[in-house]
């Protein structure tokens, strides 16, 4: 799992400017949800309802894998349409 893991942020290097700003942006996201949910944590016993507070902060820390994933899939798929569309570009000059 390591090795995947590596393999991954090596291949990363390779995508386009856009894509690695859809995954990274994703990541920032979903890290800033991770620490809204550690503050809720701390803050719960001192909140009105203690219940709520706690609800709200596990569905922060439940979401927060899904957005990162979803950024993840979502750069890579816009880089395989910029991809295309950069090889049909550079088509087209070569039979001209």
């Amino acid at each position: 799992m390591k090795n995947k893991i590596k393999l991954f942020v090596k291949s990363l290097h390779k995508i386009s400017s856009f894509s690695k700003n859809v995954i990274i942006g994703c990541a920032q996201f979903g890290l800033i949800l991770y620490a809204f949910a550690l503050i809720l944590y701390i803050l719960a016993p001192h909140a009105a309802s203690y219940f709520m507070t706690v609800n709200t902060a596990a569905g922060l820390a439940e979401t927060a894998p899904v957005i990162m994933g979803i950024g993840v899939a979502a750069g890579l798929i816009s880089d395989l349409v910029l991809r295309k569309d950069g090889q049909e570009e550079s088509d087209k000059k070569q039979k001209k």
